[in-house]
């Protein structure tokens, strides 16, 4: 991603592939439409110039002090990954929000899992 000149890479040599998602589907203006709806959930998407090695993550800005305050999350996404990969991206780190890996939030009815250990 970071040489010019020379041969091609071949399409499938990145650390991250999302291949099996249609691209006619996942492209750059529907991306869009769906990043645009994370700030409903309090998730605040923060496009990164990273190596292809750095997909994203998921973690908190700020928790509410109460059960009835939003917590407010920071999403970072690879800009210089495919479209398809950063929707995978994305749906992956949203998986650990609503699986309860950053902890309890009562508003957007997320269990409190971060403690468990992977079995």
């Amino acid at each position: 991603m970071d040489t010019e000149g020379g041969n091609s890479v071949p399409e499938d040599a990145t650390a991250f592939n999302a291949s099996f998602i249609d691209n006619r589907n996942i492209d750059a203006a529907r991306l869009g439409e769906i990043k645009r709806l994370l700030p409903r959930k309090n998730v605040y998407l923060t496009e990164i110039d990273a190596g292809d090695n750095k997909a994203g993550s998921i973690s908190i800005i700020s928790r509410g002090k109460t059960d009835k305050e939003a917590t407010t999350y920071r999403m970072l996404i690879n800009r210089n990954h495919a479209p398809a990969v950063q929707f995978s991206t994305l749906a992956h780190e949203l998986g650990h929000l609503f699986l309860g890996h950053l902890e309890q939030d009562k508003i957007l009815n997320v269990p409190d899992r971060w403690k468990f250990d992977h079995k």
